[in-house]
């Protein structure tokens, strides 16, 4: 009896401990995700410290694709995903955010074992230490660079294009030079259309280069222009949610021309250093959106891919031969590839194909319209506030997530 009573009052006290340990994980896990995402809104108050942004961004989308492949692997039991991408040597951030600066798994990044096998001695332990401070941080810059150098390639010349233009019409206004005017317009409908085409692409192209990691991958254009054409629905829905993210990144650009307006005699008295300061701070208060912003876009635009390339291997198992090495391996290890097409009769197969091209025809020019769209935005937030040269070659949702309003001479 005394045994009995005792358990009965042993158990109340290990789920009190248990409960009260999964709150403490709870609120510790929360405590981390808020401080990730306000390091995240502070980076997006400069274009130099965005690029630490883009990079963060991709490696969550890696984790993102490679997460939702995972789940629906039919691999059997696997345990935790961050076990498996650990004993399977995916590198993938073992957090349900990436880290900013220290790397992942920092503890055994130190105890790693060396090339021979055997643990490491307190001297190699310490010569890890100052890489693995800064882990995370080589990580974020590195995957920035390769994804807006990736961006630029493609966007720069419909970029270019369009400051030329707009300063070839500034300067027919004022010289008076109409016989020339055709140059300008000319110049920004060449640009509208090259703009168009490249985001067409760019977006699935993004979560090629995140999946796999590897810059010559986002100009796969065979393959990623494959899974583009099979998502024509999704495609047109990303462009329009993208067209309505762009929404208030166009009221942030004006804003500073409506706060001169509402009280042009406070900003007549103002100094430089109290321009500047204002300037800061608002493009600091902007940077909330635009990391939520920016984030979310490159999240949507990895779930459309990670489906978008299973539908394509069920078609064709062979597609699975033109992906990348990093991206083929972890399919193959989680049982992704089929082994054969999918069968279906010479009528099932024509009525499909039938009704999935008018379907793609119909999205494709939904989306290069949404895409004007976007070009619209843009040419409004230059009209409402001239940005000289960072408001045509940075699109903040495309390129860098930072507003950069700062004027002229005061930055």
């Amino acid at each position: 009896m005394n045994i009995l009573l005792d358990r009965v009052e042993y158990v109340p006290i290990v789920e009190d401990d248990r409960r009260g340990v999964s709150s403490r994980k709870r609120i510790a896990s929360a405590l981390s995700v808020s401080i990730k995402i306000m390091i995240g809104v502070l980076l997006c108050a400069s274009p130099w410290t965005a690029v630490l942004v883009v990079g963060w961004t991709f490696r969550l989308m890696r984790r993102r694709i490679v997460r939702g492949w995972w789940d629906r692997s039919p691999s059997g039991e696997r345990g935790d995903f961050d076990s498996w991408s650990a004993s399977a040597g995916v590198t993938v951030p073992p957090d349900a955010l990436p880290r900013w600066i220290l790397a992942e798994r920092f503890s055994a990044q130190l105890d790693r074992a060396t090339s021979d096998g055997e643990r490491p001695g307190r001297v190699r332990k310490a010569l890890r230490v100052p890489p693995a401070l800064v882990g995370s941080l080589a990580l974020n810059l590195g995957a920035g660079l390769r994804a807006i150098g990736c961006t630029y390639v493609l966007t720069l010349p419909a970029c270019g294009l369009w400051l030329g233009s707009w300063y070839a019409g500034w300067n027919t206004s004022f010289t008076k030079g109409y016989e020339n005017a055709f140059v300008g317009a000319q110049t920004g409908v060449f640009a509208h259309v090259m703009f168009i085409v490249a985001m067409l692409y760019v977006p699935m192209a993004w979560a090629h280069l995140a999946a796999s990691g590897r810059a010559w991958s986002f100009f796969h254009f065979g393959l990623v222009g494959r899974l583009i054409w099979r998502s024509g629905g999704s495609m047109a829905l990303f462009a329009a949610v993208f067209a309505l993210a762009s929404l208030p990144v166009l009221a942030l650009r004006a804003a500073p021309f409506a706060f001169t307006l509402s009280d042009p005699d406070a900003w007549a008295d103002a100094t430089p250093a109290e321009i500047l300061r204002f300037a800061e701070r608002y493009e600091m208060a902007a940077g909330v959106y635009l990391f939520l912003a920016f984030v979310g876009l490159h999240l949507l635009i990895a779930r459309i891919y990670r489906r978008a390339l299973l539908r394509a291997l069920q078609r064709d198992p062979r597609l699975a031969d033109r992906l990348p090495e990093p991206t083929r391996l972890i399919l193959a290890e989680l049982r992704l590839i089929p082994d054969g097409p999918i069968r279906r009769g010479p009528i099932a197969q024509a009525t499909r194909w039938g009704a999935r091209t008018s379907l793609n025809l119909a999205a494709g020019l939904g989306s290069a319209l949404l895409w004007f769209v976007v070009i619209a935005e843009i040419y409004l937030g230059q009209f409402l506030n001239h940005i000289p040269w960072a408001g045509w070659l940075n699109v903040p949702l495309i390129h860098l997530p930072a507003l950069q309003t700062t004027p002229a001479g005061l930055g």
